[in-house]
Formats: structure tokens, C-alpha cells, sequence
């Protein structure tokens, strides 16, 4: 029992981390393409809660017309939807799986975010020929970002669908055809003007001020907004074979790194920033303690302590 525990513990640390990698990287995506965009922001890891009801968006794109919500997936080896609409996963040959419906999931994030900004509509939105504006109407979008790495069955995902997952790696590239104008004249849908804007991002980034800390930031007259908390510690865990277990700190040529004892392979502590994705980071040692230490943003977040 105590072996089961212990393997259940491990492989659900496996899945947190290789999610939470999966969001770095669309992270990383997303900012390498908007973060000189004036009329495009982010907010990256929103949690959001109204009438008792909560959600977590992975990333939230703000734009003139609306809103597109990304769930990123860590989906490894194949995935399947069957008939019903149920999604399936077969990870390195083993069968197939029940995993929970991301489009689902996106769903009901969409419902709670029209929600609590209706709810506050009088405040963040003006009047259209006297009448109170609403949220309701805005472009509502979605999108799946799986892995890269994923193969994907669409025989059974409904047209409305097929084109709402991709892989992380299309992601921008659908973010500009959701957000670029349509039609030949001009674009029939609902647009919030600069204030409105400015409005949403300031109630959304006051309710993640209550909830962290003041390292998150929010400029909206100076681009894009990255809004993301810091994570109290990076863990770890070899590049490999995923072990968290008979890690060696080292140093060499490049910098500190770690000797797995599982694979025998190393493992970079330098690696994008958790926070802006930046890649303008290095890993430093204090005594016993080692830290990833971003020039971008001026983080420094410490790793979690090596396990014999």
C-alpha cells in the first residue's frame, strides 16, 4: 500500500509539472508575438470566482471584439473523442483512458467570466444610444492547446470543434485569425473602446491583487499585460526520465546543473523564466540553496531542495 501511495504520488507530480511546462510554453508563445501589441493583453494562470462558483483560466486574451480563452493540455501519445463526445488518452502504448472534456471545461470558464463582468457592466462598460452596454454579445472564442508532441483521432470531433484544438505550437498564429478583422469594409462585431478596455483590465487585475501579491502588473497604456504570480518554488525533476529522486546538484562549463542517479543523464537548472517566459535567466547557488534568477522581470525564485 504504502508502494502504491508513493507511485500515485509520484506520477501525479509528474502530471502537475509537465502541465504546468505545457503553459510555459505557450506562455513563451504568446509573449514572443504580443508583447509589443497595444490593443492585445494577457493574463496567464486567472483564477476568477463568482456567486461561489470557481475557475482557472490558463490564458485569457483580452482584444477590442472579446474574449478567447486557451486551456492548455500536457496530452502525451494518443488521444481519441469518441462518438459521445468523450475524450480518451493512450499514453506509450498502454489503452486508452477517461480524461476529463477540455472543451467542457472551457465552457463553463466562458459562462463564469460573461457572469462576473456583466455583474459589473454599469462600471466597466458605457452606454450605446442611451442603452447600459453588455458583455453578452462580445466574441467569445476557444481554444485547446495540446502538446506538440501529441497525435490527435478527429474522427469523432464535431466540425465546430476540429478547428478549436490545435498544438501549442499553432497557437498564435490562430490567435491572429480570431482577433484580424472581418468582413471587407469594416467588422460587425461589438468593440469596446480605450476605456473599456482599460476598465476590464483593471477590475480583472484587482481581484488578482486581493488574491497574491503586488508582483503582478498591469500597464495598459504601454502594451500588453502579462499578469502571472510568482511560484513560491521551481520544483525539480530530471529533463529525461522525470525522476524527482537521487538528484546531485553540480556545476560546470555552462553552470549549475543536476546528475540524475535514476538515468545517469543531466539536467540545466537554467531554464525559461516561470513568470514572463523570458529566456534571459541564470541559475545561482546561496550556501545550500539554488535559485533561477530572471534580468527580465527581476525574479529569483528557489528550487526545491534535492531529495536523496
Amino acid at each position: 500500500m504504502i508502494i502504491t501511495e508513493a507511485k500515485h504520488r509520484q506520477s501525479s507530480n509528474k502530471r502537475i509539472l509537465a502541465g504546468q511546462k505545457q503553459e510555459q510554453q505557450v506562455s513563451f508563445y504568446l509573449n514572443r508575438e504580443f508583447k509589443n501589441s497595444s490593443d492585445l493583453f494577457i493574463f496567464n494562470d486567472l483564477k476568477l470566482s463568482y456567486d461561489n462558483e470557481n475557475a482557472q483560466i490558463d490564458h485569457l486574451v483580452i482584444h477590442k471584439y472579446g474574449f478567447i480563452i486557451i486551456e492548455s493540455k500536457s496530452i502525451y501519445g494518443e488521444v481519441k473523442i469518441n462518438e459521445a463526445g468523450e475524450w480518451q488518452r493512450n499514453y506509450r502504448g498502454g489503452r486508452f483512458e477517461g480524461m476529463p472534456s477540455p472543451i467542457k471545461q472551457v465552457e463553463l470558464q466562458h459562462q463564469l467570466l460573461k457572469q462576473l463582468l456583466n455583474s459589473k457592466s454599469v462600471t466597466l462598460l458605457g452606454k450605446t444610444m442611451g442603452l447600459q452596454s453588455r458583455f453578452g454579445g462580445r466574441d467569445y472564442q476557444t481554444i485547446i492547446a495540446t502538446s506538440n508532441n501529441t497525435v490527435l483521432h478527429r474522427k469523432y470531433l464535431k466540425k465546430e470543434y476540429n478547428e478549436v484544438v490545435v498544438r501549442a505550437e499553432s497557437v498564435v498564429e490562430k490567435v491572429k485569425n480570431i482577433i484580424k478583422p472581418k468582413g471587407f469594409l469594416f467588422d460587425e462585431r461589438p468593440s469596446f473602446n480605450k476605456d473599456e478596455l482599460i476598465n476590464i483590465l483593471n477590475f480583472l487585475t484587482s481581484g488578482i491583487e486581493k488574491q497574491q501579491s503586488a508582483s503582478n502588473r498591469v500597464e495598459p497604456s504601454e502594451g500588453p499585460v502579462l499578469v502571472e504570480k510568482s511560484p513560491e518554488t521551481i520544483n525539480l525533476c530530471c529533463d529525461h526520465c522525470n525522476s524527482q529522486i537521487q538528484l546531485i546538484p553540480k556545476s560546470g562549463r555552462y553552470g549549475y546543473y543536476i546528475s540524475c542517479g535514476a538515468c545517469e543523464k543531466n539536467t540545466a537548472l537554467k531554464r525559461p523564466c516561470p513568470v514572463c517566459s523570458s529566456k534571459k535567466t541564470k541559475a545561482s547557488k546561496n550556501k545550500d540553496q539554488y535559485h533561477l534568477n530572471c534580468t527580465e522581470c527581476g525574479v529569483r525564485i528557489p528550487f526545491e531542495p534535492f531529495q536523496d
